[in-house]
């Protein structure tokens, strides 16, 4: 397991870094610490390496080789319904995930982190490109494109007939209400509170007719 660490100076948006050394202050190991660099960080370089290859009808196989693609796209799609501002495809290049390797395999595979710049913008439109080489090169294959649209559509119905995204926002609310609002340490008023709460729950009320609607427009194209 590797935590992803962000840097002002190096934002990153999955290109080639050469070097091991270059992955080695971004990507710092979580598990196995004690074993070599190259037993760590060959099979990341790989990937990457692959990743910025030229695009062929074998890129995906070799890219498949140390990334499960189908997951990827769905995290990246999940990160795009919730409007993750600072996520995969970050406004200031990728952050706030652990990239995890299977054990005896190459292969590896994202896990979310840190979800404090969601469900800001409920009209964030849903991304087709993006400064991310990673991604712009898995959205020109037809059947991860579709994994990708499909997970948004996947959410914005779940959340709209299930309304299980409000359901949790007022689970979660009344779980804390009356301590946040009794804690007069807090760096917020309590309208600052209320308001911020009823933000999230017009998020879950408006963004599943916005990505649908998106998404249906991106289908017919």
């Amino acid at each position: 397991m590797f935590e992803f660490h962000w840097f002002a100076d190096r934002q990153w948006h999955a290109e080639d870094l050469g070097a091991i050394e270059n992955y080695k202050p971004l990507l710092e190991p979580r598990t196995h610490v004690l074993d070599a660099d190259s037993t760590l960080y060959v099979p990341i370089q790989s990937l990457f390496r692959e990743v910025n290859a030229a695009a062929d009808a074998v890129w995906r196989d070799r890219v498949g080789q140390y990334l499960d693609l189908n997951q990827f796209m769905r995290h990246v799609a999940i990160e795009q319904y919730i409007a993750e501002n600072d996520g995969i495809l970050g406004f200031e290049g990728m952050n706030n995930f652990y990239l995890y390797r299977f054990q005896g395999t190459s292969k590896h595979r994202l896990f979310v982190w840190d979800k404090d710049q969601a469900f800001l913008f409920v009209d964030s439109p849903i991304a087709t490109t993006s400064d991310n080489v990673l991604f712009n090169r898995a959205m020109t294959y037809g059947d991860l494109r579709d994994v990708y649209l499909t997970t948004l559509e996947q959410c914005a119905v779940a959340a709209k007939t299930e309304d299980f995204l409000a359901l949790e926002i007022d689970r979660l609310t009344a779980i804390i209400y009356d301590a946040a609002k009794a804690d007069s340490r807090k760096q917020f008023t309590n309208t600052e509170y209320d308001d911020a709460v009823d933000s999230l729950r017009q998020f879950a009320s408006r963004r599943p007719d916005q990505v649908l609607k998106d998404v249906a427009a991106i289908r017919r194209f």
